[in-house]
């Protein structure tokens, strides 16, 4: 976009040239927002890793939508699954790397309806481990709550024509025959009962 190239020759031309340049991004993108006419979209980039660190390939994500009752609302999950979640990729080089193209304009119409259903928007996330002596435990997250108190009109997490890196980390299982923990003296040591998590979120969650 820069049609010359300056030579800076000391701090202060740099300062202002910095300066020059950034208002004009800022001014230029001000300016394609405003003849922008058409559906905001947003780009959710998934990854997923367990808890020791290792990038996950072989999962799936499944939302749907769920009553207050507790009981699955079928009709928003069967539009949910036809306007928005076909729209997922598995990237070409890391398959543990997951993108969701959204129309939010039309995402703000379906998270109405969940709204005035009182329900809940939430995925569930099941994974394939790579051996038979290692096993993830399914992950879990709520999305949007239709029965919370609305803030600013919208989720928090949508900002159109972004963006936005999803994180997910799953609890890893592991046999003796992979890892053989011992003390000092060869005996097997006594380890401590993992608690369940308390969190209505789950592990995942989005960054924000």
């Amino acid at each position: 976009m820069a049609s010359k190239l300056l030579i800076i020759h000391g701090y202060s031309d740099g300062a202002t040239s910095f300066t020059a340049l950034r208002d004009f991004f800022v001014e230029s993108g001000e300016a394609l927002k405003q003849k922008h006419t058409g559906d905001d979209y947003q780009q959710f980039f998934f990854r997923v890793f367990d808890d020791v660190g290792f990038t996950i390939s072989d999962y799936c994500v499944d939302f749907y939508v769920v009553l207050p009752s507790g009981e699955i609302d079928g009709k928003l999950t069967a539009e949910f699954d036809k306007e928005f979640e076909s729209e997922f990729t598995r990237h070409s080089a890391d398959s543990s790397c997951r993108v969701l193209l959204l129309n939010v304009t039309n995402l703000r119409k379906y998270l109405q309806k969940v709204r005035q259903a009182r329900s809940k928007l939430v995925f569930d996330i099941a994974a394939k481990p790579p051996n038979p002596q290692v096993k993830y435990l399914p992950g879990y997250a709520v999305v949007f709550d239709g029965a919370a108190p609305a803030q600013g009109g919208e989720p928090t997490f949508l900002y159109p024509n972004t963006a936005t890196l999803v994180e997910i980390i799953l609890n890893r299982v592991e046999s003796d025959k992979v890892l053989h923990l011992l003390n000092h003296d060869l005996t097997k040591p006594t380890l401590p009962v993992a608690q369940p998590s308390t969190s209505p979120m789950g592990r995942a969650a989005l960054l924000q």
